[in-house]
């Protein structure tokens, strides 16, 4: 799965190895760290599709730019990389018990949100199944990468309709 797919195989190669380098980074000494993030915060201008990057340690930031008229604190779509972040945050959640784990059914957390009487399928419905996108929910076709739902409010309902609808069809 590549994350820039529109872009030449040497750009994502050079994204992937600043990516890494900046991993490193963030687990180096301080002082490794202090040397060398300036010159590759300045260098990662070259990665044309980077619109901004925060270099954090232990909830401190070290280093914060945005390229090309785009700002570190607006809102960007990070598209796949999501799924990485969401993984991480159900990880934290389940370690610090606000949820019971990837078993746990989503009508738990967005029941509120849940039809008066759900199909029978969508009460079975995982927060492993949205994790490794097993829910059944039809993907948004016709749109690119899924912008008409992205631009709506009410996230949890719009993706409940989904899956009522993609259990209607089956």
């Amino acid at each position: 799965m590549h994350y820039f797919p529109f872009a030449p195989k040497q750009s994502r190669q050079a994204t992937y190895r600043a990516l890494c380098i900046l991993c490193l980074l963030c687990i180096a000494p301080t002082s490794v760290a202090d040397e060398k993030l300036e010159a590759i915060v300045d260098n990662a201008e070259r990665l044309e599709q980077l619109e901004t990057l925060i270099v954090a340690r232990h909830g401190e930031v070290l280093a914060e730019r945005g390229y090309r008229g785009h700002r570190t604190n607006s809102p960007t779509n990070i598209k796949s990389a999501s799924k990485t972040i969401l993984s991480a945050l159900v990880g934290i959640a389940i370690d610090k018990a606000v949820l019971s784990g990837t078993d746990q059914p989503i009508a738990d957390l967005i029941g509120g949100d849940f039809p008066a009487k759900p199909d029978a399928r969508l009460l079975q419905v995982t927060v492993g199944n949205l994790l490794s996108m097993q829910a059944g929910l039809g993907s948004p076709q016709g749109l690119i990468m899924g912008y008409g739902w992205r631009v709506r409010t009410g996230y949890a309902r719009h993706w409940r309709d989904r899956l009522r609808l993609s259990l209607a069809r089956q």
